[in-house]
C-alpha cells in the first residue's frame, strides 16, 4: 500500500549526535543520554559515542569540548559541549559545456585494443 508520501531516510548515529549536541547547548551531552531505556533522542542506542564524536571533530570539522567530571564513586564520565559547527560543505559549480570545450569521445570509437604493444627489441626478433 503507498500513502503518496517519500520514504522516510534513516538518520546516521553521527547525525543523531550532531542533533543532539545543538539541542542540548551548553547543558552538554554524555554516554548515559544515549543508553536504554531513555534514549534522548527517542532512537536506538549509540554504544561509541566517543567515535562518533571524533567522526564530528576529525571529519566533519566541528568544534566539541570535552570535560571530565567525576562521579560520586570517584570515576569520570565525559560531557561533550558543541563549541562551533564546521561551515557546511558547498559544492564546487559545475562547469557549463562550451562550444570549445572537447567533446567526449563516442563509444563507438573504442576499437577493442586495451594498450598498444611495443615493437620487439632485436634481442627479442632474434630469438
Amino acid at each position: 500500500m503507498t500513502t503518496g508520501q517519500p520514504p522516510r531516510l534513516k538518520k546516521s548515529q553521527k547525525d543523531r549526535v550532531l542533533s543532539a549536541l545543538r539541542a542540548r547547548g551548553t547543558r552538554g551531552l554524555t554516554q548515559d543520554d544515549f543508553l536504554p531505556p531513555n534514549v534522548c533522542d527517542g532512537g536506538t542506542q549509540v554504544l561509541r559515542l566517543a567515535a562518533r564524536i571524533k567522526d564530528l571533530r576529525k571529519k566533519d570539522g566541528h568544534t566539541i569540548s570535552t570535560e571530565l567530571v567525576p562521579t560520586q564513586g570517584g570515576a569520570r564520565i565525559a560531557v561533550y559541549r558543541l563549541v562551533r559547527e564546521a561551515p557546511a560543505p558547498s559544492a564546487p559549480p559545475a562547469a557549463a559545456p562550451t562550444a570549445d570545450s572537447p567533446a567526449a569521445p563516442a563509444d563507438d570509437a573504442f576499437d577493442g585494443r586495451l594498450f598498444e604493444l611495443p615493437e620487439p627489441t632485436r634481442h627479442q626478433r632474434a630469438a
